[in-house]
């Protein structure tokens, strides 16, 4: 594979509504790509980091893949 995209939300498992849904989405979609290899493990090798939540763990690991050298996508769609 030639990108790897990390899709980390720590708590998607027990946020509802819309940002699940959305997140639910993105990931279902990610996975469709034959080019893209989908983790959802920060810990875990990857080219670029897909944030949907503010929460402190996501923000953390922002900085930590600044810090690498590595892209982040960061939006949120409950402003």
């Amino acid at each position: 594979m030639g990108l790897t995209i990390c899709h980390y939300s720590p708590f998607h498992e027990v946020i509802e509504g819309g940002i699940k849904r959305s997140i639910r989405q993105q990931r279902k979609v990610l996975e469709k790509e034959k080019q893209i290899e989908l983790v959802t493990d920060a810990g875990k090798d990857y080219n670029i980091l897909h944030l949907n939540l503010g929460d402190p763990l996501s923000v953390y690991q922002m900085f930590r893949a600044k810090r690498s050298g590595k892209k982040v996508i960061f939006h949120r769609e409950d402003i």
